[in-house]
């Protein structure tokens, strides 16, 4: 099972950064999630390929909203409604999308 941990202040947080993603893809990590644990490991496994700099450099400027910068603004993965009456539209798309992942 994948165990996040608070950074220590002494720890660089490059060094934190670099740690964080390497838990990040775990599969356990994605077991309360709407999407099955594969899907959600495959898309963060390739937000990581084709981001990883551009999420690292977000993080590491301690940005105020790392998800609204990264999900939203920096890969649009997190585009559209997600809950209520208009998710079953969204699950649609990211599953037509996520083919192409």
């Amino acid at each position: 099972m994948a165990v996040i941990h608070k950074r220590k202040m002494s720890e660089p947080l490059d060094v934190a950064v670099v740690e964080a993603f390497e838990v990040c893809s775990s599969v356990d990590l994605f077991r309360k999630y709407e999407y099955p644990p594969p899907d959600n490991l495959k898309v963060c496994n390739h937000l990581l390929d084709k981001y990883e700099e551009e999420i690292e450099m977000l993080l590491m400027k301690k940005v105020e909203d790392p998800e609204q910068k990264i999900c939203f603004e920096l890969s649009k993965a997190c585009g559209g409604n997600t809950t209520g009456k208009d998710s079953k539209l969204t699950s649609e798309k990211n599953n037509e999308n996520k083919d192409e992942l």
